[in-house]
């Protein structure tokens, strides 16, 4: 299994890998969105941050993530160091988004299908260390609804 320098998450039922160079606000932005949910009182967990497995299924045409047995249940709290968390152990893959610089990136974006390992997935770069501006775009892209 490929292993990948990400967050991943489960909102709801759909889960969201958060991608991006070291310090570009995965675990900010990651942090954020499960707060938003869980205050919204919504099934909300981590899965993994920092590095997460990712394989297809040959059954199962979808991209499932997995947490690395090392790192199961902890999440980085700058500048504390790792902490124990409540999490889940997989999460099908429903939204990749990659942080990016905002100056490498248009004005509007909108989401693609890309393939990683293989299977298609959605996928949309957006501009990182926005962790807080990003919450109603990423409710939208995930559930198709104006962040509700």
């Amino acid at each position: 299994m490929p292993l990948h320098h990400a967050a991943l998450i489960v909102v709801r039922d759909r889960g969201l890998l958060i991608a991006g160079p070291s310090g570009s606000g995965k675990t900010t932005l990651a942090a954020v969105l499960l707060g938003e949910a869980l205050a919204r009182g919504w099934f909300a967990r981590l899965v993994a941050d920092d590095q997460v497995l990712l394989q297809s299924h040959p059954a199962c045409p979808r991209l499932i993530g997995s947490v690395p047995p090392t790192i199961a249940g902890l999440w980085e709290v700058p500048p504390l160091g790792p902490k124990a968390t409540l999490h889940e152990a997989h999460a099908i893959v429903d939204l990749v988004v990659t942080l990016r610089a905002p100056q490498d990136l248009p004005r509007m974006v909108e989401p693609e299908i890309k393939r990683l390992c293989g299977v298609p997935v959605a996928h949309v770069d957006l501009p990182r260390q926005q962790a807080a501006i990003l919450v109603p775009a990423l409710h939208a892209l995930l559930f198709d609804e104006e962040g509700a």
